[in-house]
């Protein structure tokens, strides 16, 4: 994973990229389990796009991923390797 805050990030990219990666499942099964890709909920996002006004309460709004990776940084997770 490559991760660029564009200078902005509270911690390095390196450091942001090892949070994300020990905390979400990228592969497929776990991107489809994530958001729950196999539930029909899309419809109504085909009027709006998935920034449009019907957004909310869509799976890749929540901030739960947010939450989880703020207490890891700041429980100072050890690195792997």
């Amino acid at each position: 994973m490559r991760v660029d805050a564009f200078g902005a990030g509270a911690l390095p990219d390196a450091e942001i990229a090892r949070l994300l990666t020990s905390a979400v499942d990228l592969t497929p099964a776990g991107i489809i389990d994530r958001f729950d890709l196999r539930r029909p909920i899309y419809r109504r996002t085909a009027a709006y796009g998935h920034f449009g006004a019907n957004a909310s309460g869509l799976p890749w709004e929540q901030r739960d991923l947010a939450r989880l990776l703020r207490q890891d940084a700041a429980c100072g997770i050890p690195t792997a390797g």
